[in-house]
């Protein structure tokens, strides 16, 4: 009897959650529960990952569930709906407040942390575990509570830091009623749990685990924070949060920049480098073929990662992220989660026209499309080599075909001789959806999209005023060329949570900002042009692009914009762009109103269609400010705690 109402208490603990921080579960239901859990190896595990799932996806949500806007909260994307379905547009608008229920993870992360803190301080309870066992536990509860207090951080700022005894439920509300810890308090705190972790977390997974962290997905969530604590946001940050400050008087914010902590995330990123060397990492690439993409002539032909002369510039970025690479066997994805399948689903959909089935609602923003480099590494305002000179008149003579990939002769010359990453990336007027690139003499696949106002992929094809593309372009990054709604036909996708190319994006960035030479655990960093330049021409080369010139690399501030560029480029619709805009202080200075193709135009006026149209549509309102750069604490924690301070301008 008593082995079965230990199976039943098990279970009760696998469905139902903790209690929350300030808001707790009845007495009997955790105790109890907690007992029986730690009276078996197998029980501990069904709680360790029960406590897993408290990891929200990275892809978004952005569709639907909202846990965060962060993939469509910046400048590069944005949809067209704004609804209780779709509500980043509220976020970016800045229309919610303290006690909206969209984007709110305040409660949900402290669940997690006190399951964690439940684990570390009973483990030792179990005695059918081994030393072994219970370690590997604990490895995996550490990153747990690190990763936890990370994403409470990074949307949150300055959180509280509870005791790692879980409080109990006959404490005084002054016992329970803490106060939030300074930014870099936070920081100091994580940085170890993930630290600790590191050290029992394997280097490897086997294939069936390849979810699960390693000793590098600790590490390079230890890079990220460091490179936010380095940035100016948090870093000497006297502009911004001056008067913010706890109810002793302490900043939450640094108000002395130290630049030391670029050293630290420079350390921080080389790491997990050091383990890419050994082999665990490196960047994404295909080998030539027959039909890849011809290199400008100014862009090195050596061997990857010295050149670009034996890669596939264009399935080298494509594959990571259209299923055609499986992710498990991807070497460059450091973390990845296979069960965003659903988010990338509401991305894939919401980019397809829709008459194949799409939502037709995903757009891409003129900005990052003028981001995309020539293919010679030429902007659109700075021409390198002539034949490579961008223009915003006529169309393309001849047809151009690449890795599969075919631009159709009468494509429009502002898209024409982009690097590849462009095509790997956007969706626009002339571009081929391939869809069942095998299948022939239908309709519905193989076809070029237009986003004229009555084309195929424009508004007078659908219903609904908000299904379709007010900037004319939308995103192909993760579809598939066999991916097509209309036929039921979708390949199963994994999301990168960590990719190598942001790690070594980090160092570079790092090292550029470095004023003095550091040690720092027997790691020496200083601004060193040419260990910026391999790390960041790796990047470019493998996106068929030339590398830095030393004129670029000479000059601390030219670098600094074009690594953020570089980042724009590389992690659009990644969810990164917008923690770059704020980290730098950018999130309102940055946005400039949406620009696109005059989407009202007709077929039957191509060159009305092709100019430079600003978007002006209801949903689309942005409306930046400071309050932006944190999101508030819940009404209702605020209401509980009397030592709890909002975040300024909520």
């Amino acid at each position: 009897m008593k082995k079965y109402i230990i199976a039943i208490v098990a279970g009760i603990i696998i469905f139902c959650n903790s209690c929350e921080y300030l808001n707790v579960d009845p007495y009997f239901m955790d105790v109890f529960s907690a007992d029986s859990v730690f009276a078996r190896k197998a029980f501990v595990e069904a709680y360790l990952w029960n406590t897993a799932t408290y990891i929200l996806p990275e892809a978004g949500s952005h569709a639907e569930t909202a846990k965060y806007p962060y993939f469509t909260g910046a400048d590069d994307a944005f949809w067209t709906y704004k609804r209780s379905t779709f509500p980043h547009n509220y976020f970016s608008a800045n229309e919610l407040d303290a006690s909206s229920s969209y984007f709110q993870n305040w409660i949900h992360f402290y669940r997690g942390i006190r399951k964690t803190n439940t684990i570390l301080t009973r483990i030792n309870e179990c005695e059918d575990a081994t030393t072994l066992e219970k370690r590997e536990i604990i490895g995996m509860t550490l990153f747990l509570r690190g990763y936890f207090y990370f994403k409470l951080l990074e949307q949150y700022g300055p959180v509280v830091i509870t005791p790692d005894m879980p409080q109990g439920y006959d404490q005084t509300l002054e016992e329970l009623a803490l106060p939030r810890s300074t930014y870099d308090e936070c920081v100091e705190y994580i940085c170890k749990d993930l630290t600790d972790a590191a050290a029992i977390l394997p280097e490897e997974q086997i294939t069936s685990y390849w979810m699960r962290p390693t000793k590098g997905t600790a590490l390079s969530l230890i890079s990220r924070l460091r490179l936010y604590a380095a940035s100016p946001l948090y870093n000497g940050n006297n502009q911004f949060y001056s008067n913010w400050t706890n109810l002793d008087g302490k900043h939450f914010i640094s108000q002395t920049a130290d630049n030391k902590k670029w050293a630290e995330a420079a350390v921080a990123a080389y790491q997990v480098i050091q383990l890419g060397e050994k082999g665990l990492y490196g960047l994404h690439t295909k080998p030539l073929k027959e039909n890849s993409p011809k290199l400008a002539p100014n862009v090195p032909t050596g061997h990857f990662p010295d050149g670009a002369g034996d890669i596939d510039a264009y399935h080298s970025y494509s594959d990571m992220f259209n299923g055609e690479t499986i992710m498990y066997k991807n070497e460059e994805c450091i973390w990845g989660d296979n069960s965003e399948s659903v988010s990338l689903y509401r991305v894939e959909r919401g980019t397809h026209p829709l008459f194949v089935s799409g939502w037709n609602g995903l757009n891409a923003s003129q900005k990052l499309v003028d981001a995309y480099y020539m293919r010679d590494g030429g902007t659109i305002t700075k021409t390198i080599l002539p034949e490579y000179q961008y223009s915003e008149t006529g169309y393309t003579q001849n047809d151009e075909k690449f890795s599969d990939y075919v631009l159709q002769a009468g494509t429009f010359n502002m898209y024409a001789n982009r690097e590849y990453r462009f095509y790997a990336t956007i969706m626009f007027s002339g571009a081929k959806f391939y869809g069942l690139s095998t299948t022939a003499g239908t309709a519905y696949s193989n076809f070029l999209v237009n986003y004229s106002a009555d084309g195929n992929a424009g508004a007078i094809v659908g219903s609904d005023p908000d299904d379709r593309l007010l900037t004319g372009y939308t995103f192909r990054k993760y579809t598939h060329t066999d991916d097509n709604y209309y036929f039921g036909s979708v390949s199963n996708k994994a999301f990168a949570r960590i990719r190598y190319a942001e790690i070594l994006l980090n160092y570079v960035e790092a090292l550029n900002e470095l004023t003095d030479s550091y040690t720092i655990d027997d790691i020496t960093v200083s601004r060193d042009t040419e260990t910026i330049k391999k790390y960041f021409n790796m990047i470019r080369y493998r996106a068929g692009l030339p590398g830095l010139t030393d004129d670029e690399v000479s000059n601390r501030d030219t670098l600094r914009e074009i690594i953020l560029k570089e980042r724009f480029i590389e992690f659009a619709l990644e969810g990164r762009r917008y923690h770059d805009q704020r980290r730098w202080k950018r999130l309102e200075n940055d946005y400039q109103p949406f620009e696109g193709m005059n989407v009202e135009a007709l077929r039957s006026e191509p060159d009305m269609f092709f100019k430079r149209t600003r978007v002006i549509h209801a949903n689309i309102r942005r409306n930046y400010d400071r309050r932006l750069y944190f999101f508030p604490i819940p009404t209702s924690d605020i209401d509980k705690n009397p030592n709890l301070i909002q975040n300024p301008g909520w």
